[in-house]
């Protein structure tokens, strides 16, 4: 093996990494993460990305990052989520949390096939003007 080739399987030390032999993915720049984070879904944005580095959740709270929502897959999203079971509180309690960190931005929203009223009313009521089933 070649001197400073890459056994497989093996981890980069923190020490390579910092003596520029990668770049370390928390170093990457905010604007260029939450481009990035954009396009992920729900599940990635709320289980996901917020746990990797204290740079990721960051990036990952800003409203850029909860323009689109798309809860139509909702049976795989709350078991990823750790969902309890009852999908009406579930699902209540995250469109409440991903609306504010959305903030006005938010682009669109599909929701789940059981949505009502009450969860359009509460869409609507913060001023959001796209909305679909």
């Amino acid at each position: 093996m070649a001197t400073g080739e890459r056994v497989p399987g093996a981890k980069i030390s923190d020490a390579a990494v910092a003596g520029g032999g990668g770049r370390r993915w928390d170093d990457l720049n905010r604007d260029l993460l939450v481009a990035i984070f954009g396009r992920l879904g729900v599940a990635d944005l709320i289980a996901g990305v917020p746990f990797v580095c204290s740079s990721w959740r960051d990036a990952a709270r800003d409203p850029l990052c909860w323009r689109e929502l798309d809860f139509r897959e909702w049976e795989s999203l709350s078991r990823r989520l750790g969902a309890h079971g009852d999908d009406r509180a579930d699902f209540t309690g995250i469109l409440r949390s991903v609306i504010a960190r959305g903030r006005h931005l938010l682009k669109s929203i599909y929701f789940p096939f059981f949505a009502d009223d009450i969860d359009l009313l509460y869409v609507a009521e913060r001023r959001f003007l796209s909305y679909e089933f």
